[in-house]
């Protein structure tokens, strides 16, 4: 949302590039947790995706954002293109399901 709607991404145009900035602040936002619950549940929800699969994903959501969609449509719209793992980890943590694991 904050990246289209402060214009560093073009909704309509998703580069490579866009791609790449995006995955790489995925990333170093999970090396910055601090808390070893954090750390447990970044673990726990992080599923590889591929570039093919990210910028679909992207796509939608910037699009999605631009036009102020809330998130849980937005979830509902890329649902159809995730594998059965991505789709699992998806729905724990639109319904927090995850959590109690990490009692």
């Amino acid at each position: 949302w904050k990246m289209t709607n402060t214009k560093k991404l073009d909704c309509e145009n998703i580069t490579e590039q866009d791609i790449k900035k995006i995955l790489d602040h995925i990333s170093w936002r999970i090396k910055k947790l601090q808390t070893p619950i954090a750390k447990k549940i970044a673990r726990y929800l992080t599923v590889p995706v591929s570039r093919r699969e990210a910028k679909i994903i992207i796509s939608l959501t910037a699009r999605m954002a631009f036009d102020v969609v809330i998130t849980e449509k937005i979830a509902i719209a890329i649902y159809k293109h995730l594998n059965k793992t991505q789709e699992e980890k998806l729905k724990e943590q639109l319904n927090l399901g995850y959590l109690h694991k990490f009692r």
